[in-house]
C-alpha cells in the first residue's frame, strides 16, 4: 500500500467511527453496566453479611469476564471465599465466551478531598467507556482527557455514578482523574472498557 495512503485512510476511519459512534455500542459496552451493577450488589452484600448476595454478585462478576487491573486484587475469589464463611453454599458459575480481552475495574479509597490519576489506552474506533460507581453518593468529580489534555468528559456533582462514553478518533493513551470534595473518605470502584 501506498504510505501516503495510509494517514488518509486512518482520518477517514476515525471520521467514519466518529459519524457512528452511536452504532458502534457492542456486547462490550453493556458490559461495564453489568460490572458496575455487579460491583454495587457485592459491596451491599458484604455491608450486610450476606453470604447468599455476596456469591451471587461474585458469580455475576465472574460473568462480565472483567478483571482488576494490575495490582489491584481479585474480588471473586475474595466475596466467593467470605460467602462461603458466611454460610453460602458453593456454585459453578456459568462458562461466558466471546470478548477476548473483557473490562478492567479498580478498587479506590479516596480519602476526604483527596485525588486518584490513572492513564488508560483506549482502542481508536472503538467505543470507549469510563464508569465510576461510588459505594455511597458524594461529592465527586471524574475528568477524562485525551494525551494532549484537551477533556473528553467531565462530570461532577453529588452523586453516586458517573459515566463518560466516547469513541476515540486513535489509540491513545487517556487521564483519568478522579477527584473528592467531600469532607469524608469515598469509596468507589473505576471500571474502564
Amino acid at each position: 500500500m501506498n504510505r501516503q495512503k495510509v494517514p488518509a485512510l486512518l482520518w477517514a476511519s476515525g471520521i467514519l467511527a466518529l459519524a457512528l459512534g452511536p452504532a458502534l455500542a457492542t456486547p462490550a459496552a453493556a458490559g461495564v453496566d453489568e460490572i458496575a451493577a455487579a460491583l454495587a450488589a457485592g459491596e451491599a452484600a458484604v455491608g450486610r453479611h450476606d453470604g447468599d448476595a455476596l456469591m451471587a454478585a461474585a458469580d455475576a462478576l465472574a460473568l462480565t469476564r472483567a478483571r482488576p487491573v494490575e495490582g489491584e486484587a481479585d474480588l471473586v475469589p475474595a466475596w466467593r471465599a467470605l460467602a462461603l464463611q458466611w454460610g453460602a453454599k458453593p456454585t459453578q458459575p456459568a462458562v461466558w465466551r466471546g470478548r477476548a480481552l473483557g473490562a478492567g475495574y479498580r478498587t479506590i479509597t479516596l480519602p476526604a478531598h483527596g485525588t486518584f490519576h490513572t492513564r488508560q489506552v483506549f482502542v481508536g474506533g472503538k467505543k470507549a467507556r469510563v464508569e465510576m460507581v461510588a459505594t455511597a453518593a458524594s461529592a465527586l468529580s471524574l475528568v477524562v482527557q485525551d494525551d494532549t489534555s484537551a477533556p473528553v468528559c467531565q462530570r461532577e456533582g453529588v452523586a453516586a455514578q458517573f459515566t463518560c462514553a466516547w469513541v476515540p478518533v486513535f489509540s491513545l493513551a487517556h487521564d483519568i482523574t478522579i477527584a473528592s470534595k467531600a469532607a469524608t473518605p469515598a469509596r468507589l470502584y473505576l471500571i474502564t472498557d
